[in-house]
């Protein structure tokens, strides 16, 4: 009898066992999830207030025009940068939708994910080192020929600088989300293979 006991107790703790071990997988696989998730709205807010601030831009940067403060070339360039950015905000946007957890395999979030890190990577070096002093130079290209629009111009030019400035550090916090959204996906990957 007292061995029927025992086996009938082991039994019973074994049962008790398993059942933690699947309740304690889910809850880690659950944290993972949403740790995952988290990341990836946050640079899914990041790119769509990105995409607001070039439509701004855009409009914005037609009351120059409209003023007639700068040459036309300058208006040109910089409507056509902020179209340029924008559409670079709209194919990032959809990356990021192509990104789904729950139907896609974790693999495939990975490749998508190092896809949008390069485009991302891209865009900052097309910015910060072509975009961007372009416009310093078509600024300064305007002081030159327009010299009663001294001030404004300067103030355009310094508004760039600052504007750099804001990016690069935006861009950094930016960049560490990605990172986390990759960490977060190796580590759901690394849990699934167990």
């Amino acid at each position: 009898m007292e061995l029927d006991d025992l086996k009938a107790t082991w039994q019973d703790i074994n049962r008790r066992l398993e059942k933690n071990e699947i309740m304690n997988r889910q809850i880690i696989e659950k944290m993972i999830v949403s740790r995952t998730s988290s990341a990836y709205d946050r640079l899914m807010r990041y790119e769509k207030r990105m995409l607001i601030l070039c439509i701004f831009c855009m409009i914005y940067f037609l009351w120059p025009l409209i003023q007639d403060i700068f040459g036309i070339y300058v208006i040109v360039l910089t409507e056509f940068i902020m179209i340029y950015c924008a559409l670079e905000q709209l194919y990032k946007i959809r990356l990021l939708k192509k990104m789904n957890l729950t139907t896609d395999s974790v693999y495939d979030v990975i490749s998508r994910t190092l896809h949008y890190q390069k485009i991302t990577m891209n865009t900052m070096k097309i910015g910060t080192f072509i975009i961007i002093p372009v416009f310093i130079i078509a600024c300064c290209f305007g002081v030159l020929t327009n010299p009663e629009n001294n001030f404004i111009l300067w103030s355009v030019f310094a508004g760039a600088i600052l504007g750099l400035i804001l990016g690069l550090s935006m861009f950094n916090k930016h960049k560490k989300d990605i990172n986390e959204l990759m960490k977060a996906l190796d580590d759901l990957k690394t849990y699934q293979q167990e």
